[in-house]
């Protein structure tokens, strides 16, 4: 069978074959002889087509196409080009059924850009670029613990503590929120009220990335720098509160000042902003960062050190962490310099 094209001294011809893992949407092998200039419309078309020729009862679907193990999102000849595709012999394509892109439940108009959001007992946890911590339901309606901060720039989030109450019972969490001002705060919820618990304070930039361990008793964040910090989180912990001299207690004896600590321990390592930071989910005492410098690095943070170290053609912005049933992986993104 071929697709109906109008004919061309110039267009090129390539022979493909359709196959499928799925028992339920295969069709009859055949080998299809299709100019390269085809795209997923084109396909879709032909495989519908020779799918209701031999099946009475077949309804249209779209489909996706995979050469090898990438799908296709271009023409068959920028693909061929691209990943070198050997077209002396037949092409096998394979197609999967397309599922529809997820479509929003609710659209929630934040007070500025978002730079973080984080997700705990059926509330969004979200930070703008304006210096706002917006907390709404799974309904999108705000809740009355908002606040605002025009002195600052909020760049990061992570949740601390769940509370072990009901699934959307808010008293009990605590969250850190980082930004331009150099700081890592700490907050909590206690009778519906929204305090500020914990300051962390060390780096000499604007804290770009922050993570929390398993068990909500240590913190690592990154910075424009390039510094990794490692924070005690246990509210028992004194060995890194910030201890004022005797003159300063005396100026601001009758305040009520929130708790200050200082790192554990400092890293460096990267040449450039560190991006992101996680914690590594096989082994409790290890993490994960990626930074502006092209590089992925694992660290040892109980020795303070290097593990490893991996180098990209370009600088690297994010590595949430995926867990599957037999294998572990991050997902790495990366930042084109053009459209910085």
């Amino acid at each position: 069978m071929e697709l109906e094209y109008e004919p061309s001294e110039s267009q090129k011809h390539v022979q493909i074959t359709f196959f499928s893992n799925d028992s339920e949407i295969r069709v009859p092998d055949s080998v299809f002889d299709v100019p390269t200039s085809v795209e997923c419309d084109d396909l879709n078309l032909l495989l519908n087509k020779t799918a209701a020729a031999s099946d009475d009862q077949w309804k249209d679907r779209r489909f996706e196409f995979l050469v090898g193990d990438t799908f296709l999102r271009t023409s068959l000849e920028e693909f061929i080009e691209e990943y070198e595709v050997g077209t002396e012999t037949v092409v096998k394509v394979e197609y999967v059924i397309g599922i529809e892109a997820p479509k929003p439940v609710h659209d929630i108009q934040a007070p500025d850009w978002v730079s973080s959001v984080q997700i705990c007992n059926g509330h969004i946890f979200s930070t703008t670029y304006g210096g706002d911590i917006v907390i709404v339901d799974k309904k999108g309606k705000e809740t009355k613990l908002a606040t605002s901060s025009a002195d600052r720039l909020l760049k990061c989030s992570s949740i601390v503590t769940k509370p072990t109450k009901g699934a959307t019972h808010l008293d009990g969490i605590e969250f850190l929120v980082g930004g331009e001002n150099q700081l890592l705060t700490l907050y909590g919820i206690e009778k519906g009220a929204l305090f500020e618990k914990v300051l962390l304070r060390g780096h000499e930039r604007a804290v770009e990335c922050v993570s929390v361990n398993s068990n909500s008793s240590r913190a690592i964040s990154g910075s424009v720098d390039t510094n990794l910090k490692v924070w005690n989180l246990e509210s028992s912990d004194e060995s890194t509160t910030f201890e004022k001299d005797e003159e300063e207690k005396a100026q601001k004896r009758r305040k009520k000042e929130t708790k200050t600590k200082v790192p554990m321990v400092t890293i460096g390592g990267h040449r450039d902003k560190v991006s992101a930071v996680e914690w590594c989910p096989w082994k409790s005492g290890n993490a994960f960062s990626c930074s502006w410098d092209h590089t992925i690095v694992e660290w040892d943070l109980e020795l303070a050190g290097e593990v490893s170290r991996i180098k990209g053609p370009k600088s690297f912005t994010d590595i949430p962490y995926s867990p599957s049933e037999r294998t572990s992986y991050f997902k790495l993104y990366r930042r084109n310099p053009k459209t910085i």
